[in-house]
């Protein structure tokens, strides 16, 4: 046999040998580009992957642009950081005792949009969504699509339109003050599907209008209070062209020192159970259907007001 096959042979073979090195060494390559968590600070730099507490970013913004879609970005320290977008499924999560305020720095801005996939969530906990007022912030959180949105343990103060603005699928509420916005919580549809909201455990104070519940919404709110606001604590309105009637629910919720406790507009629905409404200017008001479970106490508006009907529990 000729040198020169003999030579080709063994490249071959070798080559061969190999082939398994080398897709091994492409896993792993692969594996250590994964960055499942980012860190934030407000000494950080946004350079590199950001996923190690010494070497953190510095805006949130950068921290989603490395961190994998379903992981986390978690903010070490108290201060001020950026708006930001979010279009991917991410939990953005600050440190346990940490002040984190995300403060609006330009006229008409909104502090957090989410635009994700109809099979992606987000989770927001523990932020301080902040305008300093005038014109500065118009929308503290703004979902605008995706799966679902949940804003756990969170701030939210001082927005001309609205704290919380959702048109995607769900939206979560819990544990959460919002304070000094236009509308505290608006749900309406964006496509003309029925868009959900739950909301649990929180305050609505000094807005205009407290939950708002607009065409193709169903909100839910559970031991939440709506307080001093200039409109209506909770409100479901007239559908927006021709979409479906809101409803809403009501379930051990206060609304107190408002212009109206509750407002069910024309074909809406709304039920309220085990719930207090006291010391608005207008109690109860209803063009559409205003329901009790007989189990609520309205007393102590200037005008009281009443339910256009009832229902029992089944």
């Amino acid at each position: 046999m000729k040198a020169e096959t003999l030579n080709l042979l063994f490249i071959r073979r070798v080559m061969n040998a190999m082939l398994p090195i080398a897709a091994m060494l492409v896993f792993v390559v692969a594996a250590q580009a994964q960055n499942p968590r980012a860190y934030v600070s407000v000494s950080g730099i946004d350079a590199g992957t950001c996923n190690n507490p010494a070497n953190p970013c510095r805006f949130v913004s950068y921290a989603l642009s490395v961190v994998d879609a379903r992981g986390d970005v978690v903010i070490l320290d108290s201060g001020y950081y950026r708006p930001f977008s979010i279009n991917k499924a991410v939990t953005i999560a600050a440190a346990p005792g940490v002040y984190a305020q995300i403060q609006i720095t330009e006229d008409g801005g909104t502090g957090i949009q989410v635009s994700t996939a109809a099979s992606d969530y987000v989770v927001l906990r523990g932020l301080a969504v902040h305008s300093p007022g005038g014109d500065a912030g118009q929308i503290g959180i703004r979902f605008n699509s995706g799966g679902s949105l949940h804003v756990e343990n969170c701030t939210i103060n001082g927005f001309t339109l609205s704290g919380i603005t959702s048109s995607g699928a769900e939206l979560f509420v819990k544990d959460t003050t919002i304070r000094n916005s236009g509308y505290s919580v608006h749900v309406v549809s964006g496509n003309g599907n029925v868009t959900r909201a739950v909301l649990e455990n929180c305050r609505i104070e000094n807005g205009i209008h407290g939950i708002h519940a607009n065409s193709n919404a169903r909100v839910t709110a559970k031991n939440t209070t709506a307080v001093g606001n200039s409109g209506a604590g909770f409100l479901a309105s007239l559908p927006v062209n021709g979409g479906i009637p809101a409803e809403m629910n009501l379930e051990n919720c206060v609304s107190s020192n408002n212009a109206i406790g509750i407002n069910a507009n024309v074909n809406t629905t709304i039920r309220v159970s085990n719930s207090t409404v006291t010391g608005n200017t207008t109690g109860l008001t209803h063009n559409g259907a205003l329901l009790s479970r007989y189990n609520n106490t309205v007393e102590g508006n200037t005008v009281n007001g009443n339910f256009s009907g009832f229902f029992t529990a089944k």
